[in-house]
């Protein structure tokens, strides 16, 4: 890793950090004093602040907006060595001013070596992150390949909850013995599975128009941005607090919906 990718890395997470945490801050204290907001407008503000973690590391154009004029660059006239400027004298004063304020080389290269060493690290985490997303959508084909369709006298009942719910998008209603709650699967072909145990008919439809709201809301599509934020921050507390409160938003606002 160069260090020019180090240190921009390093400086967009540190920005990404900073910014998150005042929108952070600002949308937890209007969800916090202002209870009546509707969970899906709750949700979609958790949503936003998770945006703009992920957005400090986009390599985003940067749009100037002269708010005031521009001040004039400096011009230092050099004037060409000669007799007139004594050794020691105003020049030697301006130059060892401008030095003042410059670092040794020993702290550039300890300051150098430690970002890499961070921004390694953070690497590092991340990877471990998507290995481990990787192999829980590997588990997740694998149970929705391995559960089983309703019962043909339930199918029915079935048809008229999917229609009642409006969902534009068929979905595919499965049963599974490996789950111990309703859960959706599947952003362009969902699939609802539910655990393969004995409810009545209100608590089964209960559930089922639970997870079609989530596919009505398309929250699988729209939940990318908080999970990636939260795994992108995993150093930062209020990242994680932005997920799970867009987490429990969300399903406030499937179970308002039902």
């Amino acid at each position: 890793m160069t260090e020019v990718v180090a240190q921009s890395l390093a400086a967009r997470l540190l920005t990404g950090s900073l910014e998150g945490a005042v929108v952070i801050a600002a949308i937890w204290a209007l969800c916090r004093f202002l209870p009546a907001v509707p969970p899906g407008v709750q949700s979609a503000l958790w949503w936003v602040a998770a945006l703009k973690l992920i957005a400090a590391l986009l390599p985003l154009p940067v749009i100037s907006v002269p708010l005031l004029p521009a001040e004039e660059p400096a011009v230092i006239a050099m004037a060409p060595p000669g007799p007139h400027i004594p050794a020691g004298g105003s020049a030697a004063r301006i130059a060892v001013a401008g030095d003042s304020r410059a670092t040794s080389p020993a702290t550039t290269a300890a300051s150098s070596f430690w970002t890499r060493v961070g921004i390694a690290l953070w690497l590092a985490v991340v990877f471990v992150h998507a290995g481990r997303l990787t192999v829980a959508a590997h588990r997740l084909r694998g149970v929705v390949a391995r559960a089983m369709p309703l019962p043909p006298d339930e199918g029915a009942a079935v048809d008229r909850i999917v229609t009642a719910a409006k969902v534009s998008r068929g979905a595919h209603v499965r049963t599974s013995p490996e789950i111990d709650a309703p859960q959706v699967a599947g952003v362009v072909f969902p699939v609802v599975l539910l655990p393969a145990r004995t409810f009545d008919a209100a608590e089964r439809s209960m559930m089922l128009c639970h997870e079609l709201m989530h596919i009505r809301r398309r929250d699988l599509a729209w939940g990318w941005v908080p999970a990636l934020a939260e795994r992108l921050f995993f150093f930062h507390p209020l990242a994680r607090l932005a997920t799970r409160e867009y987490v429990v938003a969300r399903e406030a606002a499937c179970d308002a919906a039902v």
